[in-house]
């Protein structure tokens, strides 16, 4: 039951973050975003990986951003052909509780 809290509050803030950034930024086009990400798809690919071999324990990352501009859907689709399936409990899940004490 926790966590369903845990995710539905944070859905619940990024629904918020979405609307605050249409209010102030009315012309904001977030397809742009969306073309942008898909063209750095390798750059990051290759970035995610060599962080994923140079540390090699999955349990010191998970997943997060710093400002969802774009769709989190999107993100998430692209970390998921990244990282591993076997590691995605893990990093989309598990290491956020454990760090930030909610398990």
């Amino acid at each position: 039951m926790k966590d369903k809290n845990v995710q539905k509050n944070f859905v619940m803030k990024l629904e918020q973050v979405r609307n605050l950034i249409k209010i102030q930024f009315p012309n904001f086009d977030m397809q742009n975003l969306n073309k942008i990400m898909r063209a750095d798809e390798k750059r990051i690919k290759e970035k995610i990986r060599y962080a994923l071999d140079y540390v090699g324990n999955p349990k010191k990352f998970l997943y997060g951003s710093d400002w969802p501009l774009i769709s989190m859907t999107s993100y998430i689709k692209l970390m998921k052909k990244i990282i591993p399936s076997k590691l995605h409990k893990d990093i989309f899940y598990n290491n956020a509780l454990k760090l930030f004490n909610l398990k």
